[in-house]
């Protein structure tokens, strides 16, 4: 994929920069969800005309689990160091003075559509690509997919670009805070390292599906872009993992430490893993877990092509 990842979020983040209206920001979220579908289709089509991946999708899921859990525990393990040496996270750090977020709260709780467009869209596939796998060409396919994605990381610019409450949130936090964020994604890429050394599994595979943190229809994308759909099934699989035991496991994470059900979430601590964590912790750390997700979700496109380039 060489440098176009940088190319075309570069692009958006320009555009984001320069152009960014709220009706523009609107059209761009519609124009963001229908890439993502197209691509959960793409996908959806390319697992049911590949034999391989449908015999072996049993044993990729269990080894998605594996790297998923070792991310999980390295985020935790380096975020609670991290806690308690440098950032803390206690009430008398971070008191109950106001409900300024609860907006944002509320608003996580409110269904997303694309948490049930993506499976409908990748099972709407994998049935065509079943039913159909003789005569669909996986040349169109893929071209419709590679199209997609480039749609779909510029529009990621764009958001990023557009973002500035990200240096608001920043400024009020201080600088030291980004040592949370940093911390979740070190922990990350450790986890997939040990990982990939446990399931004996290349290197590329498990430390940058690791990376995604919940995000994950940009990993599954680009991974899928990147070394194919086998490989690109990793990316998707291990954050959607990550994401469901962030929410289901909430109450335990909160029980080690404040920031944990934040590194467990990752990128999702802005938006799905909100709530649930700001029920457990308390409303006076949504500051702190909107701005984690920010971070990470400008930290993961630019991560995943350099990790690509350092790891081949």
């Amino acid at each position: 994929m060489g440098f176009l990842p940088f190319v075309t979020i570069g692009a958006g983040i320009a555009i984001g920069l320069l152009f960014a209206r709220p009706k523009l920001s609107l059209v761009i979220d519609q124009i963001l969800n229908l890439s993502i579908a197209s691509i959960m289709l793409m996908i959806g089509l390319n697992l049911g005309i590949n034999d391989s991946i449908i015999r072996n999708f049993v044993s990729i899921g269990f080894q998605c689990l594996i790297i998923s859990l070792s991310a999980l525990f390295f985020s935790i393990l380096l975020t609670v160091i991290v806690e308690r040496s440098a950032v803390r996270l206690d009430k008398q750090a971070f008191p109950d003075t106001s409900n300024e977020f609860l907006d944002e709260v509320k608003q996580s709780l409110a269904p997303d559509k694309m948490s049930w467009i993506i499976p409908i869209c990748i099972g709407i596939g994998l049935v065509i690509g079943l039913m159909f796998r003789d005569s669909l060409s996986s040349a169109v396919i893929d071209t419709i997919f590679n199209w997609s994605l480039i749609v779909l990381l510029v529009c990621v610019g764009y958001s990023q670009g557009a973002n500035r409450e990200i240096f608001t949130y920043l400024r009020r936090l201080g600088l030291r805070f980004l040592l949370l964020p940093l911390a979740i994604t070190a922990g990350s890429i450790i986890g997939g390292f040990v990982a990939g050394l446990i399931l004996g599994l290349p290197m590329n595979i498990s430390v940058i599906s690791a990376s995604g943190m919940s995000f994950y229809s940009l990993t599954g994308a680009y991974m899928t872009q990147t070394y194919g759909l086998e490989i690109g099934t990793y990316g998707f699989v291990v954050n959607v993992f990550r994401e469901l035991i962030a929410i289901l496991f909430v109450p335990l994470l909160a029980k080690i430490s404040s920031g944990s059900p934040i590194a467990a979430g990752g990128a999702a601590s802005m938006d799905v893993v909100l709530a649930p964590i700001t029920r457990f912790v308390g409303l006076r750390l949504s500051l702190v877990c909107l701005a984690s997700g920010l971070v990470l979700t400008f930290i993961i496109p630019l991560l995943l092509p350099v990790l690509t380039i350092i790891l081949g």
